[in-house]
């Protein structure tokens, strides 16, 4: 009996409680056989359940290592498969940044970046001072600018290459710093009367009248841009008179402001422009029958090589001199012993710019 308490003593608390109780039901006060047997049968109870609580711990182990064995398996599979497909995909390369290059030509301007196998697209950005950015995009690596270029100034021109994938476009190149200079209009430059005339040309800060001669180089008159208000522009021909007689070739150009990016025109059409003046008359003549002399004096500036013609009898003569002031002409080699009755002279033109001057009746004594 001292082997039951012994036994009962290393129960847990639980079962010997049940214990106590069974001995009550069965009215048991003293170990018997029949209270051995409960002992065994509550023994026997408490290693059922531990052996079933280990056998669901054992079952409940076993499926979280089959859940974590098939999540690995399955991680595997993704990352296997996510690397399959990564490795089949293409592999894309940024491209460098283009240089940008411009090109001025006679009718126009080109912009233009090496051409490069990978793009399919160029890019071309441009701006101007206080104006919205512009983006080109172009086929061809080389753009016409003219078009794009509105007004006359600074502009800053970027490029840059755009392949078939996002990932290929290169980055904006540098800024080229592009100035762009304008023609002004060319003067519709026509004669009227004694002026040339012509449209106000917008832009310009003035004008030259340019003129020349086939011996000579041009030479030039300033004219004033008028008021804005003012259509029309007038230069006086009469600013031809201090200049020698002769058939003038004569140009307008308009000429741009100052520190501006608008350039001088080109030369208006040639207008041709015959500067004529009339010789002055011979003065203070006089005929000396005696001595067939006829004197008289001569100063125009106009000519350096005089040339008289001289009406006697009503035949014409040709007298030539360099000499100015005072000119003496001995008759006798023109009249041959006639005698003279009737005498004219004059200063002799060309009949083309230098007119010929009036007739001096000479007094015949």
């Amino acid at each position: 009996m001292e082997e039951q308490r012994q036994t009962l003593k290393q129960m847990p608390e639980h079962i010997r409680k049940k214990f106590e109780q069974k001995k009550q039901e069965k009215q048991i006060d003293q170990p018997t056989t029949e209270s051995v047997d409960i002992l065994k049968s509550l023994k026997h109870d408490e290693q059922s359940k531990s052996d079933d609580k280990k056998e669901k711990q054992k079952k409940k182990l076993s499926k979280k290592s089959i859940i974590i064995i098939s999540v690995v398996v399955a991680l595997c599979v993704v990352g296997l498969t996510v690397g399959l497909v990564l490795g089949l995909l293409p592999r894309y390369t940024k491209m460098d940044s283009p240089q940008v290059n411009v090109t001025s030509l006679s009718d126009r301007t080109i912009v233009s970046v090496d051409a490069n196998a990978d793009a399919v697209i160029y890019e071309f950005v441009l701006q101007a001072q206080g104006e919205q950015q512009q983006s080109i995009r172009s086929n061809s690596p080389s753009l016409t600018l003219t078009q794009y270029l509105k007004t006359p100034g600074v502009y800053q021109i970027r490029a840059r290459y755009i392949g078939e994938n996002e990932a290929q476009n290169s980055d904006l190149s540098e800024v080229y710093v592009y100035q762009y200079y304008q023609t002004l209009q060319t003067p519709n430059a026509t004669k009227q009367d004694d002026k040339l005339v012509w449209e106000r040309v917008g832009m310009a800060g003035g004008y030259r009248v340019y003129y020349g001669t086939n011996d000579g180089a041009l030479t030039f008159f300033t004219v004033d841009q008028p008021s804005s208000d003012t259509q029309t522009v007038e230069f006086n021909l009469s600013q031809f008179d201090t200049l020698p007689a002769k058939n003038y070739f004569v140009y307008v150009q308009a000429v741009g402001l100052q520190d501006s990016y608008y350039v001088d025109s080109d030369l208006s059409t040639v207008i041709e422009y015959a500067n004529v003046k009339t010789l002055a008359t011979p003065s203070d003549v006089t005929y000396n029958r005696s001595e067939n002399l006829l004197t008289f004096t001569y100063d125009d500036d106009l000519v350096a090589n005089l040339v008289f013609e001289i009406n006697i009898n009503g035949g014409l003569y040709i007298y030539k001199t360099n000499v100015k002031g005072n000119i003496s002409i001995d008759l006798m080699p023109y009249i041959n012993s006639q005698s003279v009755n009737n005498l004219l002279i004059r200063a002799l033109g060309d009949d083309v710019c230098l007119l010929s001057s009036d007739w001096v009746n000479v007094t015949v004594n």
